[in-house]
């Protein structure tokens, strides 16, 4: 967890409390004048969030390359295009893994899809043969699993990305982009 949240948090636990405690005591003044103090940090922290969740990273997928969120990583092994009716079948074999020492870990809540230059989202097509995404890995496991996304044919500027579903505690991490729908990661396709 990021020092600057431990820090903002265990200020704003101090200041809450000091403010019940003004309020306790009738000094609504003192108590008044700690939330305003309490709402401009929380502005600055905020305003800070949004700022280093902004640059949006990308980099170039290569295959055999760990790319890691936390402790959860994947790499691709391989990518196999095939042409299919409607336009190109994107097939990626995966490989999953986690860099925890204890305790079993998961992409739970993650969506991956391809993109395009015009931001359309190209989801995974179910596959029952292929292990889920987010299956639980245990420390020292490895999963191998993968996706397959059908593209139309004028689709350019492929990416692979990845996002939460929904916020979490690592949301209010800085430099994080779940705040603003950024992917976690970004990866084009050469």
């Amino acid at each position: 967890m990021s020092v600057l949240l431990l820090a903002a948090l265990l200020a704003s636990i101090v200041t809450l409390i000091a403010i019940v405690f003004f309020c306790l005591r009738r000094q609504f003044r003192r108590a008044g004048r700690a939330a305003s103090r309490w709402a401009v940090g929380a502005a600055i922290y905020v305003a800070i969030l949004v700022v280093a969740a902004m640059p949006s990273y990308e980099s170039t997928l290569k295959t055999g390359t760990p790319y890691c969120d936390d402790d959860m990583c994947m790499s691709v092994r391989n990518i196999t295009r095939l042409p299919d009716p409607a336009g190109i079948s994107y097939h990626f074999a995966i490989r999953l893994f986690t860099l925890a020492n204890y305790g079993p870990r998961s992409a739970k809540g993650a969506t991956v899809y391809l993109t395009d230059d015009r931001n359309r989202r190209f989801l995974p097509v179910f596959d029952p043969s292929a292990i889920p995404f987010d299956v639980e890995i245990q420390p020292g496991q490895s999963i191998s699993t993968s996706l397959t996304f059908h593209v139309p044919t004028d689709a350019r500027e492929l990416a692979f990305a990845a996002t939460m579903d929904r916020i979490q505690y690592a949301s209010f991490i800085v430099g994080n982009g779940d705040l603003l729908h950024n992917p976690r990661l970004r990866l084009r396709i050469q």
